[in-house]
This record gives structure tokens, C-alpha cells and sequence, in this order.
């Protein structure tokens, strides 16, 4: 979801800034759960499935968001991504939770999804000013090099492990999450495609901006030496004329 600046968008902007900040304390309080559940500190093993379907089901605003135009988001990328979401927690981890949170890949996918979202949702309540923090920027086109492959081998790994239970009891289920796995392998390559393509949209306006400044800086330079000049022979001028 893309934050929006413009004036015919304005009633909607801080409606949009609460809505990336909770979402954002939302992953926040996921990931943390996550790594407390991982540890077994929490006797309700069953709870960071709970918090994780809710917060991902929240997102369904961002297919509206898209949809009334209110974000600049594609909204057909937008519905792939949270179905896909919306798929792993709901069709799966709520209906199978014993399955589920014996494979570690539960909480890579777990991890890989909350600081993705942390990241974007601080980066995109961040937009909102001004001026957006470097540090944002940065980890929002970059850390998805690493964290979007990681999330994806996730999913499909609890999708397989979930098969040999399921084949014989719910072959319709299981016929339809075989499928799934086959559009996994295109569907990855033409998201992990839009985001470098984001990147290098990203990159290119990023190096307009810092030859912009260099310029700046080269322009005060040349100032600040023809300055120093008029300084420097200011000060022989009178001193020439202190001899006299």
C-alpha cells in the first residue's frame, strides 16, 4: 500500500497514518510473540496463531484501499498477496494448529512476514512527513532480497508437510493446495520481479536526489572559495597598505 500526498486524497491521510501505525504495532507485538512462543515461555501455544490471523485479516483494507483508490497500490498485486496470506493463516495454521507449529518453517514464515511488515508499515506512517527517514528507505528495498524468498520457502514448506495428512481424508483440500504449490513458483517470480522493480524505481530516484545535493555542495564549494579569496586579498590589501 503506497501512501498518498495529494490534496484530493487528504481526508483520507490520517486515516491512512492510524492505519499504518497499528498495523505496524500489530507486527510488532507478532514478531515478539513469535519468538516467545519459539521458546515455549507461554504456556497458550495456540495464541500467536490467533494474533497472526487477525492482524493479517485486518489487511483486507488495503484491497479496499486499492480498489477505491484512495492508495496507488495495483490492486490485483494487492489480492494476491493478502489471499496468499489469508490462506496460510486461516486455511491452514487455524485449521491445523498440532501440524503447524511443529515446523520451524511456522516461524520463519512467522518472522519473515512480521519484520517485513514492520519495516513497510513504518516506512509508509514515515511517508507522511516530509522528509522520509534514509534508514526506511533503505531497509524497505533491500531486506526483501532476503526476507521475501525466506517467507515464500515457508509457505510452501507448511503447505507440503500438511499434504500426507490431508490426502487421504480431504483429497478436494488437498488437490487445490497441490495446485497452489504449482502457481507458487510463477506467482514468487512476478512479485519478487515487482519489487526489484520498485528498487530500481527506488534507486534511480535516490541517485537524482544525491547528485542534487552533490551539485549543492559543489556550488557552496566554489562560493566559499571565491569568499576566501576576496578574504585572502582583502586582508593583503591591507597590509600592503599597513607598510606604507
Amino acid at each position: 500500500m503506497k501512501s498518498i500526498k495529494s490534496k484530493n486524497k487528504k481526508p483520507f491521510l490520517n486515516y491512512l497514518f492510524l492505519y499504518n501505525v497499528f498495523s505496524c504495532f500489530g507486527w510488532i507485538a507478532i514478531f515478539f510473540y513469535t519468538f516467545i512462543q519459539q521458546r515455549k515461555f507461554i504456556s497458550n501455544y495456540y495464541g500467536v496463531i490467533s494474533l497472526l490471523k487477525y492482524v493479517q485479516t485486518f489487511a483486507i483494507l488495503e484491497i479496499l484501499h486499492a480498489g477505491l483508490g484512495i492508495t496507488s497500490s495495483s490492486v490485483i498485486i494487492t489480492t494476491i498477496q493478502v489471499a496468499s496470506r489469508l490462506l496460510l493463516c486461516w486455511g491452514i495454521a487455524n485449521a491445523y494448529p498440532d501440524i503447524v507449529l511443529k515446523s520451524s518453517a511456522f516461524f520463519s514464515m512467522s518472522y519473515a512476514w512480521s519484520i517485513t511488515e514492520i519495516v513497510r508499515y513504518s516506512y509508509y506512517a514515515n511517508n507522511f512527513k516530509e522528509n522520509t527517514c534514509f534508514l526506511f528507505l533503505f531497509l524497505r528495498y533491500n531486506l526483501f532480497f532476503i526476507l521475501y524468498p525466506l517467507g515464500t520457502l515457508s509457505e510452501m514448506w507448511l503447505i507440503w508437510k500438511l499434504l500426507p495428512y490431508i490426502n487421504d481424508t480431504q483429497r478436494v483440500y488437498s488437490l487445490i493446495l497441490k495446485a497452489i504449490l504449482v502457481i507458487y513458483i510463477p506467482g514468487f517470480c512476478v512479485m519478487y520481479s515487482h519489487m526489484i522493480f520498485q528498487r530500481k524505481k527506488w534507486m534511480k530516484s535516490w541517485k537524482t536526489k544525491k547528485a542534487k545535493v552533490r551539485f549543492c555542495f559543489s556550488i557552496a564549494r566554489v562560493f566559499s572559495a571565491i569568499l576566501k579569496q576576496k578574504v585572502v586579498a582583502q586582508k593583503e590589501g591591507a597590509d600592503s597598505h599597513a607598510l606604507k
